[in-house]
């Protein structure tokens, strides 16, 4: 993986950041033997975001790298979060609104997925 500096105004971060972090998973498994990537979403994805972070939702599940996914907003979860979470072999959580986060965020670190979450 490349790493080149990001042009401000090309938007679509949340893929590069996942594809970066992708990278670095990919670049550091020989150290820890096992990666796992907590998304934390706040706000739905806008159409042209679906290309992309479904690419990389297929190339987190080529690496074995499971998308672990916490929906933060109060709108309705977005499908696409969904299915990039499910296509990556990872889980899709919503807590409650004003839930503490620490105690499922600590799960996602030990487990590969969180009991009782919805996927």
């Amino acid at each position: 993986c490349r790493e080149e500096p990001w042009e401000a105004g090309e938007g679509l971060l949340l893929q590069k950041a996942l594809a970066m972090g992708l990278c670095f998973v990919e670049r550091n498994r020989w150290k820890d033997g096992e990666g796992k990537v907590i998304l934390l979403v706040g706000s739905p994805c806008s159409p042209a975001e679906h290309m992309r972070l479904m690419n990389v939702a297929y190339t987190a599940n080529t690496i074995n790298t499971p998308l672990n996914t916490l929906w933060l907003s109060s709108s309705p979860p977005d499908l696409l979060v969904r299915q990039a979470a499910s296509s990556s072999q990872g889980f899709f959580a919503q807590p409650p609104p004003n839930a503490p986060l620490l105690p499922l965020l600590l799960q996602a670190f030990v487990s590969p997925a969180v009991p009782g979450a919805p996927h």
